[in-house]
């Protein structure tokens, strides 16, 4: 019979003496698992860093360009080339796919709907997917190009009769002057001179002979007591269009690209967006329906802001509604100057090349004449609101 302190030694001592009968086959195990376990490791590490490479790839590319959801892009007047721009992934990987015209380059080939015009070159602005087109921020950066060189084309644009009468008068030489500056700050007298009231109208011709070059255009130029980024801020903001458009019935954003005037994206450090807007004009019975992809940057120089604005195509335009006048800004552009000395004030300059099916040529010359000037007006309306209701 074993005390309570004998069975424990008992125990210990059959436990230490099967341990001794078994290290030979644990120890065997043991070897073989880490010996294993070295081999499997870098192999483990090495498919590991594949997978996660193949599934980043999966991500990247393949992209689905899928022209029946694509919105489309006139530029025939930018002169792009139709050679291939990117052939990569829609954010700049390294994988390779074959070019896709309209996608990867400029093609006459044209979008779902739309009849084949052998003069005319389309881009595509997105995969269909919500994702930039990889040669959409080219045609956007031309577009831009010729929006600024429209703008300050003198050889262009012609005045209306109280413009010629305010040139030629000599009081009004600063907001004239002002008007063509395309580069650096504007000088403008002290506040309250003559003529800074005014808007100075002109119209012109876009003479490349391609679509809508057969309607006319209008120029226009003003001064507002805003700051430029203010100014191109508000112009910019959805939810503000009512404020100084009482025609307009709403502006919905259908896609926005990432990059802000701070931020870079893929269209450089700029707002770009796509935009489809209503607005019931009093002559007309129709809503007045415009998609359109707008894009601001500030000028190069510092000196200000420009926005352009162009028509693209959409899955719906063949969709027919009796209540819907479908038209198109063909060319839109705001150059926002800021002025020397006064950061609360600026000039801008604006053109309109607008297509609107049914509406004859004389009529759209005379709603695009009075919108200009109604323009300035509204949004100096705006300002003085403003003022007063922080004073």
């Amino acid at each position: 019979q074993f005390t309570s302190s004998q069975h424990e030694h008992a125990q210990f001592t059959q436990q230490e003496n099967s341990k001794a009968k078994r290290p030979s086959s644990t120890r065997k195990r043991l070897s073989k698992m880490l010996s294993a376990e070295k081999i499997l490791s870098p192999v483990r590490d090495t498919l590991s860093s594949t997978a996660s490479q193949f599934s980043d790839k999966l991500l990247l590319h393949p992209v689905k360009f899928e022209r029946a959801k694509s919105l489309f892009l006139r530029v025939a007047d930018l002169q792009m080339s139709e050679t291939s721009h990117s052939c990569k992934s829609h954010d700049d990987g390294e994988i390779e796919t074959s070019p896709i015209p309209n996608f990867h380059h400029a093609a006459s080939l044209p979008p779902p709907h739309i009849e084949f015009d052998p003069q005319e070159q389309w881009v595509a602005i997105d995969t269909g997917d919500g994702l930039h087109a990889p040669i959409a921020p080219q045609a956007i950066r031309e577009l831009s190009k010729f929006g600024m060189a429209s703008a300050f084309n003198e050889e262009m644009w012609l005045p209306d009769k109280k413009t010629d009468k305010l040139v030629k008068g000599g009081n009004h030489e600063p907001l004239h002057l002002g008007a063509w500056k395309n580069k650096g700050l504007v000088t403008l007298p002290a506040r309250g001179f003559l003529g800074e009231e005014e808007v100075m109208v002109w119209t012109g011709e876009f003479k490349h002979g391609l679509y809508g070059s057969e309607l006319p255009a209008v120029r226009a130029a003003g001064i507002l007591n805003m700051s430029a980024k203010s100014l191109a801020d508000l112009l910019l903001d959805s939810e503000r269009v009512k404020e100084y458009n009482e025609m307009s019935l709403g502006r919905t954003e259908l896609m926005v690209m990432p990059g802000n005037f701070e931020q870079d994206g893929p269209f450089g450090k700029s707002v770009t967006k796509v935009l489809k807007s209503e607005s019931k004009p009093p002559l007309l019975r129709k809503v007045l329906q415009f998609v359109s992809i707008m894009h601001a940057k500030e000028l190069e120089d510092g000196s200000g802001y420009l926005l352009v604005t162009r028509a693209v195509t959409s899955k719906d335009d063949h969709v027919i509604d009796a209540s819907i006048l479908r038209s198109e800004i063909l060319m839109g552009v705001n150059v926002i100057k800021k002025v020397e000395g006064d950061d609360n004030r600026c000039l801008m300059i604006n053109v309109n090349h607008i297509r609107s099916p049914m509406i004859p040529t004389y009529i759209a010359k005379r709603l695009g004449l009075s919108a200009a000037s109604n323009f300035f007006n509204d949004l100096r309306r705006l300002n003085e609101q403003s003022v007063q209701q922080c004073s």
